[in-house]
């Protein structure tokens, strides 16, 4: 039922692909009855995942078990918009080369400037401009550059800075990371390195 409502939606709209929230297993009820018993909780990630990448090659995942021989897109958890090492700026590059390490060459990164949601889920707080900036430059070299903050939403130079590096990924990462994506088909090697 599910997918069928999916797939009629792709065909009317046109849409291309999904973004699949969710998925890990700790959304499951307490006791859950499954069509075919589950004895590890995160086969459930599993299947959630093997149903999100039958929508095509452009689907997009936050959760994953085992699933690393599909062609999907596994977005990093959600990054808060900070600094540090506390799940903020600092954690893109140690998270990008963990993913590619365990086997999952097609990482996305959290948003650029990430979640915003030091006011709260209700209220979005602007990250200051240096650190979404920042944001900016180190995601342009990672396989995809994705906005929930727009550059507009603080000034003139960041607009300018940030087409600067779209343009910069488009034309010089892009290729590299294709380049890499292909050997990744081949033989599983990450597509970020060290």
């Amino acid at each position: 039922w599910y997918c069928s409502r999916l797939r009629g939606l792709q065909q009317v709209s046109g849409i291309d692909s999904f973004k699949f929230d969710a998925g890990e297993n700790t959304y499951l009820p307490p006791h859950l009855s499954a069509q075919k018993p589950m004895t590890n909780p995160s086969d459930f990630t599993t299947k959630y995942v093997e149903t999100a990448a039958s929508f095509g090659a452009m689907v997009e995942v936050r959760a994953a078990y085992r699933n690393q021989d599909l062609p999907i897109f596994l977005r990093m958890m959600d990054k808060d918009s900070r600094w540090g090492y506390d799940n903020g700026l600092r954690t893109i590059i140690p998270s990008a080369l963990t993913l590619g390490i365990l086997g999952y060459p097609y990482i996305l990164p959290d948003m650029i400037g990430g979640n915003a949601y030091e006011g709260g889920f209700h209220q979005t707080i602007l990250p200051e401009r240096e650190l979404y900036v920042r944001w900016v430059e180190v995601t342009a070299f990672l396989p995809s550059m994705q906005f929930s903050i727009a550059p507009w939403q603080y000034d003139e130079e960041v607009v300018q800075i940030t087409k600067r590096y779209v343009e910069l990924h488009e034309n010089f990462v892009t290729p590299l990371i294709l380049k890499y994506a292909e050997q990744a088909q081949k033989d599983g090697s990450p597509i970020i390195r060290p």
